[in-house]
């Protein structure tokens, strides 16, 4: 993703990422226990689980992103934006 994509989207960034990653992975374990517990013990059941869990939790983890940023009073999209980096007027 190119920084002006990052600009434009209002859940760009860090926090997104991270929730997307736990929600997909939260979500893929579980069907995965889900499918060992009916006794599907094949490849096939791990593999349709872990899509199935990659395809659903990245549209829910961006919409809760979403939703914590709405609901945040305290939420500054400044924030969100890597600082540039410190620059020095000494030398040596």
């Amino acid at each position: 993703m190119s920084a002006d994509a990052n600009s434009t989207d209002p859940v760009a960034g860090r926090p997104r990422f991270y929730v997307i990653l736990m929600t997909a992975a939260s979500l893929a374990g579980a069907l995965v226990i889900i499918a060992f517990t009916l006794g599907m013990y094949s490849w096939e059941a791990i593999a349709i689980s872990v899509v199935a869990g990659v395809v659903i939790g990245v549209p829910l983890g961006i919409l809760i992103t979403r939703r914590m940023k709405r609901d945040d009073p305290a939420w500054d999209e400044t924030r969100n934006r890597p600082k540039p980096p410190a620059t020095s007027d000494r030398v040596g």
